[in-house]
């Protein structure tokens, strides 16, 4: 017949043992309350601001033809017949400003 035997443990390491269990408990604990309830709030800095705008205008050459007697259109419409175009003329406007001197590179493709 088979003898159940006791683990037996010294005092000390279940005091260590409880002692550890504890103090995990509370850091959970603390951890979940501030994840939870955390009512600081932050504050933020404005480091930079800026604006920017940019505009266009275009002027259209067209070739002769006999369906548009104007030879230059200027912004007219948004829709022409490639067939029927010299050239085209753009200016581009971009206008950027910040709140402080900054140094850019940049590179137009």
């Amino acid at each position: 017949m088979r003898r159940k035997t006791k683990n037996m443990m010294r005092k000390s390491t279940k005091y260590f043992i409880l002692l550890v269990s504890i103090l995990l408990f509370v850091l959970f604990a603390r951890l979940f309350y501030n994840s939870c309830f955390n009512n600081s709030s932050k504050q933020t800095e404005e480091i930079f601001s800026y604006s920017n705008d940019f505009s266009y205008q275009y002027k259209i050459s067209l070739l002769e033809n006999d369906y548009m007697t104007q030879e230059d259109l200027e912004n007219i419409s948004k829709y022409y017949i490639t067939d029927l175009i010299n050239n085209i003329e753009l200016e581009l406007k971009y206008n950027y400003s910040g709140s402080d001197i900054t140094e850019f590179d940049t590179s137009y493709r």
